[in-house]
């Protein structure tokens, strides 16, 4: 077992990783916020609204000069940041905030 990385896949793994789990935890967060009312789900949407273009920004590098394979990886994870970011998150956020300024 081995912690620091020896190759450049595991590299490239090991820095997009906290990027990829982000992506996972995120939403857990922003609904764990929802519970108790913060402001803070409005960070939590925000950052991981960066996060999915910083991995797309990734994955196309990764196309261009990485190893094979984790470009793939890298986009499928930027576009469900998307995803979640715009389809479930963001209506959240807005419709809380309508009825906050009601």
């Amino acid at each position: 077992m081995h912690i620091l990385p020896h190759s450049k896949q595991e590299l490239v793994g090991a820095v997009l990783f906290p990027l990829k789990a982000y992506v996972v935890i995120a939403p857990v967060m922003f609904f764990v916020s929802r519970i108790w009312p913060t402001d803070a789900d409005q960070i939590f949407v925000i950052s991981l609204l960066c996060d999915s273009f910083i991995l797309l920004a990734a994955a196309l590098v990764l196309r261009i000069r990485g190893p094979r394979g984790y470009s793939l990886s890298a986009a499928g994870f930027g576009f469900a940041a998307l995803v979640v970011t715009y389809l479930a998150l963001l209506p959240l956020l807005a419709a809380t905030r309508t009825a906050w300024f009601r």
